[in-house]
């Protein structure tokens, strides 16, 4: 029996109810698939380049950014087929709200769309074509808005998430935010941010949430897409290794303190002039600097020039793991967790005992 099975599992069509979230430059192809054939849902990015260093399969191979951003409905057609080719299994795409790009996905027969921030879009396109619905947001507003218009799963992003907008402009964290979210709505709710593993996973599930959506655990194996010192940054990095930058200009992301990163968020919280930080930047707009320094460091692996999204959790990351192998782990430390509890219940356990058979030495 799979006591992990919730309405997650059966609304997408699969095993356990742990979603891969759509990371750009890391979320490729394989580590989609990946997910997939170990019972989670793979999510495809919708930005996707080689990264430097890397030599990809014969027919798996990623273009540079530059050819990704010049026809990207044509690379995300090939990253589907990829996907398809590799996996028998549902999984999902980071929608763009683009008629050719969403016509593209009916024609390829993806089973779900995934997309975050503000009023989810197209609901009736999706509906009409029978795609399921995953939107991302970070408080109860944004949950009952996504219930209204039909979403399918609600996924709550918390202030501990890497990458873009953690925890929104409230900066609500996952475990705070969770059981708001989860008594506002009925529709399923996943956690996002801060879960890393069966822990996490069975905290977030005692929280009320259906299921988890990770993504620095999964930026961390052997599929995933980028640069392999971006991985091993957060293989190093220990709880206070990253930074949440970027809010005087509506370009907030969650990051590990590379040099850059670390000189830009001083500049931004001393108040430094918009033109000085666009000099630093390198670019005149602010956000298309920051998707430049991203390409450096994910893409390029430049770990003192670029940035590397990345949320609090990652000083529980220890290696890199094959991405079936994250599942199996986290299904069986959850599954062992609850079983452990279970002996508490029926007396068999006491509640010390339990939790020192679950602290880690």
């Amino acid at each position: 029996m799979n006591i992990l099975h919730t309405r997650v599992c059966d609304i997408l069509g699969i095993r356990y109810p742990i979603i891969q979230a759509p990371m750009g430059w890391v979320s490729g192809p394989a580590l989609v698939a990946a997910v997939s054939n170990a019972g989670g849902l793979g999510v495809l990015a919708n930005q996707l380049a080689q990264a430097g260093g890397t030599i990809p399969e014969p027919g798996y191979e990623l273009p540079d950014a530059e050819e990704w951003n010049g026809n990207p409905n044509e690379w995300s057609r090939r990253a589907i087929r990829q996907v398809k080719s590799l996996t028998d299994k549902p999984f999902g795409v980071y929608v763009r709200e683009d008629p050719e790009f969403l016509k593209m996905m009916v024609e390829e027969g993806v089973p779900v769309a995934v997309n975050s921030g503000g009023a989810p879009a197209s609901m009736d396109f999706y509906k009409r074509h029978g795609i399921k619905v995953v939107h991302m947001g970070s408080t109860v507003a944004h949950a009952r808005k996504c219930q209204e218009e039909g979403v399918d799963i609600f996924a709550l992003s918390g202030f501990e998430g890497g990458g873009h907008d953690p925890g929104g402009h409230e900066k609500l964290t996952t475990f705070a935010g969770l059981p708001q979210v989860v008594e506002a709505v009925d529709i399923p709710v996943l956690a996002c941010g801060g879960i890393a593993d069966g822990r996490g996973f069975v905290s977030a599930l005692a929280l009320g949430a259906e299921g988890v959506r990770m993504g620095t655990r999964f930026a961390v194996t052997v599929e995933a897409a980028n640069h392999i010192n971006h991985k091993m940054a957060i293989v190093q990095a220990i709880d206070t290794d990253t930074v949440r930058r970027g809010e005087r200009f509506a370009d907030i992301l969650r990051s590990l303190k590379t040099p850059f990163v670390k000189k830009l968020y001083d500049l931004e919280s001393s108040g430094a002039p918009v033109e000085e930080i666009k000099a630093f930047m390198g670019h005149e707009s602010i956000r298309v600097g920051g998707l430049q320094r991203r390409l450096l460091g994910e893409v390029q692996g430049d770990l003192v020039n670029g940035e590397v999204h990345a949320g609090q959790v990652s000083g529980l990351i220890k290696e890199i793991l094959p991405a079936g192998e994250v599942i199996r782990r986290i299904v069986a430390e959850a599954e062992a967790i609850l079983r452990t509890f279970g002996q508490v219940s029926n007396g068999s356990l006491s509640l010390a005992q339990c939790l020192a058979a679950l602290r880690r030495p």
